[in-house]
Parts: structure tokens; sequence; C-alpha cells
């Protein structure tokens, strides 16, 4: 997000916090959104957080369906020398949902199709989706599989920032 008078790009909590707000307000308003990560105009596959290519191109327009949180089931983070079996926690989760409108080539972090986050989580997610889709008067449907592979995933607006 970029300040409107001087252009800078915005990487403080209170901006963060603002853009979530505008997200959500605008999911209420049935606004029509987008966005793309910035590149070099040559699209190509996004490497974050590390040097790993994560299913996100560069200079490509996605669109934005929904923007929610959720109470996830989430790994819990240990100190590196912890040896003992995985334990998870309830966190609350800010997630994005958003399309590839060509229906190919979708984020592979945390959430993703396929990814543990996004099993763990699969009923809660489905009744989100059903709870609104049955507010707005659309039929019920699960929305949310294992590996959907069409286009559409979910991000952690945490990663989407």
């Amino acid at each position: 997000m970029r300040d409107i008078h001087s252009g800078k790009l915005l990487k403080d909590k209170p901006a963060k916090e603002l853009l979530w707000k505008c997200l959500v307000e605008a999911m209420k308003s049935h606004s029509m959104m987008g966005c793309s990560a910035m590149g070099s105009g040559t699209e190509h596959e996004v490497c974050y957080p590390t040097d790993v290519p994560c299913g996100i191109l560069s200079g490509h327009a996605y669109s934005v369906i929904d923007a929610f949180c959720i109470d996830a089931n989430v790994v819990k983070v240990q100190p590196e020398d912890y040896e003992g079996p995985e334990e998870h926690e309830t966190k609350t989760v800010r997630l994005i949902r958003l399309r590839n409108p060509w229906g190919k080539k979708e984020w592979n972090g945390k959430f993703s199709d396929g990814s543990d986050e996004l099993n763990d989580n699969l009923k809660l997610l489905n009744t989100y989706i059903r709870t609104r889709r049955t507010k707005f008067g659309e039929i019920d449907k699960e929305w949310f599989t294992d590996d959907a592979s069409d286009g559409t995933f979910l991000m952690p607006f945490q990663d989407w920032w």
C-alpha cells in the first residue's frame, strides 16, 4: 500500500490494519477488487518468502474474492532445539481468497490447495463459505477441497500484504 501523497510504500502496522479494514468493508459493500504482485513488466513467478517460487506471477492480475478471519488450527511455533511431536494451537488467521483469471498457477504457501493448513481447517472453511453463501441466498456448496487446482486459492493476509 502506498501513501497517496508521497507515493512511498507503507510497511507499518497502522497501514496494514487500515488496509485490512478497507478490504473487509469493500467485501461488505460487494465491491469488485483486484490486485497484482509488483514486477519488472515481464511476467515471472515470484520467490517468497525464500528463494523458492511461490506460485504468484509478478505483473499478473488477480481477483480478490473474499477477505475474512477464521480461528484456525495451526502448528504451534516451537524453539529451534525442540524435538517433541508437532503441536497445534487455535489462532485467528486473516485470509484473502484470490482467483487467477487464467484458472491455473496458484499460490503454493500456507493455506494453498493441498497444504497442511488448508487440510487441517477444511471443515471450518467450508462452514464459513456455507454460512456466507446462505446469508446472500446462494446455493449451499462446499468451495474448498484439498486440491482443487482451479485458479482460486487462499493466502494469508500477512503474506499477501
